[in-house]
């Protein structure tokens, strides 16, 4: 894979772009462990590796969505992500959420040529980016405005902004001024002029899974009979009591009902569980 860093550029045509001008929903479909890194990098996730070790627990394809429903601490915050991301459709750009850029740029996994806005993405995400997209067969990464990395194959600076942002990266004097030279400036006016307009929209909301279903797939009837259980008999029951109901009704009902603390719906504490707010949550659908 070809990586390209653009400082002061726009993404080039006939990329695939994640930028804040994106057409479409991100969709955030990726291997467990990039997906935590994500959200870890952008929101404060105390527990990363729960986070994937719960994802491979659960069954189907990572998402976002399918995090919050197995997260049983952060899901809250895991949720206001996941309410503006989609399903992949056809089209050639997706949104970055100003408050989940790199939950994001997961949009880009499997294309062949991806543009990535990257001036809000640490170091260390981007090394886990670059790293899957190469992996799922993407050919050519652009990167517009990254913090400094190493690896890449061409580097472009341009105008006002090439020339700060490669000043910040302690790049060659030579590559500064080059960069300066490309700048727009109106001598009379004496002002620069930038790139395009901004022509950025308001995040699309989606609609929301069942989350029971998610973490649960084909076993989600008996984990929603179980929560309802535990609710009629008035939320809190000791844990002998809350193990055998869930037994009776179903052999599988054992292994769900601790899957059901696991993933926070019911909260265990002295040897009682009670109906968590997770748990309260999931009943209203």
């Amino acid at each position: 894979m070809r990586v390209e860093v653009f400082y002061g550029e726009e993404c080039p045509s006939g990329t695939f772009s994640v930028t804040p001008s994106g057409e479409l929903p991100p969709w955030t479909y990726g291997p467990e462990w990039l997906l935590a890194q994500a959200l870890e990098h952008d929101m404060p996730l105390r527990r990363p590796g729960r986070l994937v070790t719960l994802l491979l627990d659960a069954p189907g394809p990572h998402t976002v969505w399918k995090a919050a429903a197995v997260e049983p601490d952060d899901w809250w915050e895991i949720l206001k992500v996941a309410v503006y991301t989609g399903e992949p459709r056809q089209g050639q750009s997706v949104q970055l959420l100003p408050f989940a850029p790199a939950t994001s740029t997961l949009s880009a996994i499997g294309q062949r040529e991806v543009c990535i806005h990257a001036e809000s993405i640490s170091r260390s995400f981007l090394a886990s980016l670059i790293h899957a997209l190469s992996a799922s067969g993407t050919e050519r990464l652009v990167l517009a405005n990254p913090p400094f990395i190493t690896q890449w194959q061409s580097l472009k600076a341009s105008g006002v902004v090439g020339y700060s942002l490669s000043r910040r990266a302690l790049l060659p004097r030579v590559i500064q001024l080059r960069a300066l030279a490309r700048a727009d400036f109106d001598v009379e006016k004496g002002e620069f002029s930038g790139g395009s307009p901004i022509t950025c929209k308001y995040p699309e909301r989606s609609k929301q899974p069942d989350l029971v279903k998610l973490a649960f797939g084909g076993e989600s009837e008996l984990a929603r009979a179980i929560l309802s259980e535990l609710e009629a008999s008035g939320g809190v029951v000791s844990y002998r009591a809350f193990m055998d109901t869930s037994s009776s009704l179903d052999p599988r009902g054992k292994s769900i009902a601790r899957r059901l603390i696991l993933y926070g719906y019911v909260a265990l504490r002295q040897a009682q569980v009670e109906l968590a707010e997770k748990g309260l949550y999931v009943l209203l659908y």
